[in-house]
């Protein structure tokens, strides 16, 4: 797909996540048409879908989700791809009494980064033991306040 609108540079590239990101209709979910999204959030966009590791962003008061094609595997058969656009604390609810508060220090200005960090999920339809290396970074807006969170 051909972005025809200058303003949506950051949808461009990005494998099968961009394909579905540019043909999800944003404007049913709580981050809005992408022609109003904060300068920050677009920049990340644009670097998490030309990335080919892992990368998830959790945008806004819910968590509002995007992530590229090699943050997929991640949600296994289960959770993708319903868990484009929606709030974190539904795709992770069975975890979020771990993460929840890991989210909520991020959204406070507060990195962290774990190794070999065991998560029970179910992603391909049974609890499986699932061991990460990853950070959860803020990502700031132009006002400097955290509006969401990039995982790597």
């Amino acid at each position: 797909m051909i972005i025809k609108n200058a303003n949506h540079y950051f949808l461009q590239g990005g494998g099968e996540m961009g394909e579905l990101i540019r043909a999800k209709d944003w404007s049913k979910t709580s981050l809005g048409d992408p022609a109003g999204w904060p300068q920050s959030l677009r920049k990340m966009v644009a670097v998490m879908l030309d990335n080919p590791f892992g990368m998830y962003i959790a945008w806004g008061d819910d968590y509002t989700q995007l992530y590229n094609d090699g943050y997929r595997p991640i949600l296994g058969a289960t959770k993708h791809p319903h868990a484009l656009g929606i709030s974190t604390k539904e795709t992770f609810a069975q975890i979020w009494n771990i993460i929840g508060s890991m989210f909520d220090g991020v959204m406070k200005g507060k990195a962290v980064g774990f190794s070999d960090f065991m998560l029970r999920l179910n992603r391909n339809g049974f609890v499986e033991e699932c061991y990460f290396d990853f950070s959860y970074s803020p990502i700031r807006k132009d006002n400097g306040e955290v509006g969401g969170i990039l995982v790597t």
